[in-house]
């Protein structure tokens, strides 16, 4: 039993380690996805432009920070999860309301570690989200 509880461990903190790599390299693709400001003329302001909220762009935010717990159609958990991601495509999480739907991807889920939130996302990414999930609905 001892042996056992040593190799759960062991499996435990590599698939910590993984997930842990993949949230700089997830920053910097979804950094990819944004327009970037360019400048108009000498002395202009320099401001960054946030695409509007749309389920195309949802579903490229999805594919960086969600797909790798909730599935490519956000209906199953992913291989190495210790509870079951929500299956976004549920009346559970349909019938939620926008705001209830971006606390939980702004703040996460506190009785779920694995789901801690996605604080660095801006509003309209956020929302796109949203959208997308929306889109989910069976």
């Amino acid at each position: 039993m001892g042996r056992a509880l040593v190799s759960a461990a062991i499996l435990y903190l590599v698939f910590l380690l993984f997930f842990l790599m993949l949230l700089p390299a997830g920053n910097q693709k979804r950094d990819a996805m944004v327009e970037k400001p360019q400048e108009v003329g000498e002395g202009a302001a320099l401001t960054a432009v946030s695409p509007a909220p749309s389920i195309e762009l949802g579903k490229k935010i999805f594919a960086v920070e969600c797909e790798p717990c909730h599935g490519p159609g956000g209906t199953k958990s992913m291989p190495g999860m210790k509870k079951e991601a929500a299956n976004l495509a549920s009346e559970y999480v349909q019938k939620k309301t926008d705001a209830e739907l971006k606390k939980v991807i702004r703040e996460g889920k506190k009785e779920n570690p694995e789901m801690a939130g996605h604080p660095w996302l801006s509003n309209d990414e956020v929302g796109a989200l949203v959208l997308f999930i929306r889109s989910l609905k069976k």
